[in-house]
């Protein structure tokens, strides 16, 4: 059969032969997409589409049928869209992961951040609580060196008092024993005078007799 007969042929008759058989090479293609695909938007599917599309448009060109090779354009610009639709929403589910991703991060960083200022703060918190402490014990030593030391001081008063007024009493038992012996001197002098004045007393009483 040359190009001739083939041009010959009902034109009505082709477009409903090869809407047939592309229906029967789409069908199972169709059946995989709407179990395991994303029905029309299914890549295999779009690829037997497209396929398909050519071969109408090719055949509508050789037969000079526009028809035929609009709806090949037709379908051919469909699955051009579908893939042009799909390639977007590729790009904009990649988006929104790596937006999500970028979020998920920006959150563990501010979560991070969070507890660092949190650990920091505890840090601090212990840090003062342990200056204070410190400050206290501190404190208290130093009362209690201070307390010792008057405690000390005291008692050393005391002591010196003590001394003090221990002297002092020895001074003034010594003076009272020096006074009783200068009295006592003083008396035994008086003595001695009395009995020095009775004894010439007595010598001039015996010289007048004589």
């Amino acid at each position: 059969m040359n190009t001739t007969m083939i041009v010959d042929v009902p034109r009505q008759a082709l477009r409903t032969g090869i809407d047939v058989g592309a229906a029967a090479v789409r069908l199972p293609v169709e059946r995989l997409a709407e179990r395991f695909g994303d029905g029309e938007c299914w890549p295999p599917l779009l690829t037997v589409d497209a396929v398909l599309a050519g071969v109408r448009e090719t055949v509508g060109g050789v037969l000079h049928d526009e028809t035929l090779q609009r709806a090949g354009r037709l379908e051919a610009a469909r699955v051009s869209r579908l893939r042009e639709a799909i390639e977007l929403e590729t790009v904009a589910e990649y988006r929104r992961d790596e937006a999500t991703q970028e979020y998920d991060e920006a959150r563990e960083k501010a979560e991070s951040r969070r507890a660092a200022a949190v650990e920091q703060a505890d840090r601090r918190r212990e840090q003062a609580a342990g200056q204070r402490r410190a400050a206290d014990k501190h404190a208290e030593q130093t009362a209690a060196v201070r307390t010792r030391q008057a405690a000390e001081k005291q008692t050393q008063d005391e002591a010196n008092l003590q001394k003090d007024a221990r002297q002092a009493r020895g001074r003034n038992a010594a003076r009272a024993t020096t006074a009783v012996r200068d009295a006592e001197a003083a008396l035994a002098a008086e003595d001695a005078a009395l009995e020095l004045q009775e004894e010439i007393e007595t010598s001039r009483t015996r010289r007048r007799r004589s």
